[in-house]
């Protein structure tokens, strides 16, 4: 559908979609049909296909929590929404976490909000206290049984997913977790590209159970909560 302005008053949707790069919006888009693109108050918003529920995507276009935590509020001064989600990449702290698996956050841990650095003998160190968001018990029921409550649906996203790997041709794809594994656990958001193996380490002291980091849940959960009306908030 062509590009188009929204009339006074918030449209509806289920589930608003907070997805951090265009990069992962091409991505998604590539099993998620665009239904339509909508241009309101210089923010755009796209309408996709995702089944039986509606959804409503925008992309922050910039890595970190304030921008998505921006995006976010743009979403909901737009629409009126009963779930938000942060769909994207995210890199593993688990060595059971491959590339190809589906981190689903059980909580999400700003890690570096309400730090202190307290001195110390030649310097100082951060003691790291954190902000934390669970996700809603209802959505994680349903998440952690849809491999036996789903099993029709979890075995064709297997198999889809399966025909995907056997079709890329690429030599390293045996780095790939084929299929997908469905994985649960709290995860690390903040403002850092964890590429040192020390600071893995260091995080992984402050939970030694993450699964994974990103930089864009932390800012979408706080606008999901930081409301007369709190929403759940889904990190995928």
């Amino acid at each position: 559908m062509e590009d188009g302005s929204v009339a006074a008053g918030k449209r509806n949707f289920d589930i608003g979609i907070v997805v951090p790069l265009a990069e992962e919006f091409r991505y998604m888009r590539e099993v998620t049909p665009l239904l339509e693109s909508i241009s309101h108050l210089g923010s755009f918003f796209y309408s996709i296909d995702i089944g039986a529920v509606s959804a409503i995507c925008c992309i922050a276009g910039q890595m970190g929590t304030l921008p998505a935590l921006q995006a976010a509020t743009r979403l909901l001064q737009f629409a009126d929404l009963k779930m938000l989600v942060v769909l994207g990449v995210a890199g593993a702290l688990d060595n059971d976490v491959s590339l190809g698996d589906v981190v689903v956050a059980t909580e999400i841990n700003e890690f570096q909000a309400n730090s202190k650095a307290e001195s110390i003998e030649g310097g100082f160190e951060v003691r790291y206290s954190g902000r934390h968001s669970s996700l809603d018990f209802q959505i994680r029921q349903a998440l952690t049984n849809f491999e036996f409550s789903g099993q029709h649906f979890f075995s064709d996203w297997q198999a889809i997913t399966g025909n995907h790997y056997a079709d890329l041709g690429a030599s390293e794809k045996a780095d790939v977790s084929c299929p997908p594994s469905l994985r649960f656990g709290p995860i690390a958001s903040g403002n850092v590209v964890a590429a040192a193996a020390a600071f893995v380490n260091e995080l992984k002291r402050i939970d030694r159970k993450f699964v994974a980091i990103d930089m864009e849940a932390a800012g979408v959960a706080f606008a999901a909560e930081e409301r007369i009306h709190p929403l759940p908030c889904l990190v995928v």
